[in-house]
């Protein structure tokens, strides 16, 4: 307790040197390089509720770590604990030669711990301001190790094998063509669809820290889905004539995905933004009462689906 008390009481203020020990002359040991010490970390413990009080723990070659009680705050790691400079300071017993590299943040302050230098006649130098946590920049951001999952739904899945695109946007409108098999004689399909809608993407990011609170991986999770809408007509017998209605799908308009199993999707690209199911709706109604009577092979769904499409691409 002695010892620590008169070390206490020759501690000086940040910034300031001045002998911690006997002065003596080192001019034989001016060139000598400083030892380096491992990070000091701290646990923190409270002082009538708030955790200003804490405590290093220090530890050099082999000997066992030696816990050294640090009196601050957020706004000064090192203060001296009353007004008076030649009274207790808040460094205690840290007097070997070297330098202490910097700590990580303890509980209950703002601020990681300084790097600390003991100078061979054992005075203490240290920044008096903290040190802050640097953000993060993208640049340092891009150098640490990031992991990318991506999460589709099977719509989008189907989208994405069909349309070969290398980046997908949030809110990107795309169009695909669905065909069945033929089932007659002749090897035309049996129908066509088109489906038309916009893309949906969300990035949500994990950071991985270690001890230190140093970000050594960061996991990306982006999911991307596909709303999709059908679009189609059917042939309506009037008297001797064979006319084109639109087919009003209701709740099954986006349901095209549950047959897909007995399906074709060709490529038929992108789309203008702000066209809502409503509106292309509307158009392929009126698409459907323009295009004269059907024929199965020059006048049919796979006519309309293209000339629709024509309609709202980009």
């Amino acid at each position: 307790m002695d010892k620590l008390l008169l070390v206490a009481t020759a501690l000086l203020a940040p910034d300031v040197s001045g002998a911690a020990l006997p002065a003596t002359t080192l001019s034989f040991f001016d060139n000598i390089p400083l030892p380096h010490y491992s990070a000091v970390t701290v646990s923190a413990s409270a002082v009538n509720g708030i955790a200003t009080n804490t405590h290093i723990e220090i530890s050099a070659g082999n000997t066992k770590p030696t816990s050294i009680p640090v009196v601050g705050g957020p706004d000064c790691w090192f203060c001296p604990s009353d007004q008076e400079e030649e009274t207790s300071w808040a460094l205690l017993d840290l007097f070997l030669p070297g330098v202490w590299e910097a700590g990580t943040t303890p509980s209950g302050f703002n601020s990681s711990l300084p790097e600390i230098t003991v100078d061979l006649n054992g005075d203490p130098k240290y920044a008096a301001t903290p040190t802050t946590t640097e953000p993060e920049t993208p640049a340092k951001r891009a150098a640490t190790p990031t992991k990318t999952v991506y999460v589709d739904s099977k719509k989008f899945k189907t989208l994405n094998e069909h349309a070969k695109q290398s980046k997908w946007t949030n809110g990107q409108g795309w169009a695909i063509e669905a065909a069945w098999p033929p089932s007659g004689a002749i090897p035309v399909s049996e129908h066509y669809q088109l489906i038309a809608g916009y893309v949906s993407v969300t990035s949500k990011s994990k950071e991985e820290k270690d001890k230190h609170g140093k970000v050594t991986k960061v996991l990306e999770t982006i999911t991307r889905d596909y709303k999709g809408y059908v679009y189609d007509i059917r042939a309506q017998q009037v008297g001797n004539v064979k006319k084109i209605k639109f087919i009003d799908r209701g709740d099954s308009k986006d349901t095209w995905d549950n047959d897909k199993k007995h399906l074709t999707f060709t490529n038929m690209g992108s789309i203008r933004q702000g066209l809502t199911h409503e509106i292309v709706a509307a158009r392929g109604t009126t698409l459907a009462d323009t295009m004269g009577p059907y024929s199965y092979t020059t006048n049919n769904c796979g006519t309309f689906a293209n000339r629709l499409y024509s309609d709202i691409a980009k």
